[in-house]
């Protein structure tokens, strides 16, 4: 009986699973991409990326502030 209810159980968690839509390596991916899209100069959430030559994408905000600076270089 008690093998049966864990049975029940077992297939009410991936029933739950299913019901949110995104099963746990989803949720992991998602995880990765938030931390992948924020400024590295910063650190806020990359809005309006900016890529320069470097190849580093940088929020708008912290580009043109390297911009007033002396010669366009790499922030990081």
């Amino acid at each position: 009986m008690a093998a049966a209810a864990a049975g029940a159980g077992g297939r009410a968690a991936v029933r739950g699973r299913r019901r949110r839509g995104r099963p746990a390596a989803q949720e992991e991916q998602e995880a990765v991409v938030l931390s992948v899209a924020e400024c590295p100069v910063c650190r806020q959430a990359l809005v309006e990326a900016v890529t320069p030559p470097c190849r580093h994408s940088l929020c708008l905000a912290c580009f043109q502030r390297c911009l007033q600076g002396p010669g366009l270089c790499c922030p990081l």
